[in-house]
């Protein structure tokens, strides 16, 4: 019996807790966050695809200085990409800042993997923002 996909794709190997509230991400238009002490699930927008991409895969989505963040990374050469922050009132995502590794791989070009058909292009891992 095959499984069908939800719209919701929910990551929930990927839950954070911010706002008193546990949070989960996913790929599609909607993740969840889970208030413990009203014994509540509520929805929680994501961003829409970019335009012209299809896809998006997730790169970063935690929490740091009393701030939700969220990176979504498009393509295979993804050196540019915004950092989002969640809205306190759930009402959406804004761009907090915007990165552009591309001066960093032309630096050191070992970071880039060559010959190499997965998404992951660059060698690098974003493990905290700090604000």
């Amino acid at each position: 019996m095959r499984r069908k996909k939800s719209n919701y794709d929910i990551l929930f190997s990927r839950g954070v807790f911010w706002n008193s509230l546990l949070h989960w991400v996913s790929r599609g238009g909607l993740s969840f966050r889970f208030d413990v002490e009203q014994d509540c699930v509520c929805g929680m927008p994501m961003p829409s695809v970019k335009k012209g991409w299809v896809e998006k895969r997730l790169g970063y989505f935690h929490e740091s200085g009393d701030n939700l963040y969220l990176i979504e990374m498009y393509g295979l050469y993804s050196g540019v990409f915004d950092v989002k922050n969640m809205k306190r009132d759930y009402s959406g995502w804004f761009v907090k800042y915007h990165v552009n590794l591309n001066a960093v791989v032309a630096e050191y070009p070992v970071m880039v993997m060559n010959n190499v058909q997965e998404i992951h292009h660059f060698i690098f891992s974003l493990m905290h923002i700090i604000q």
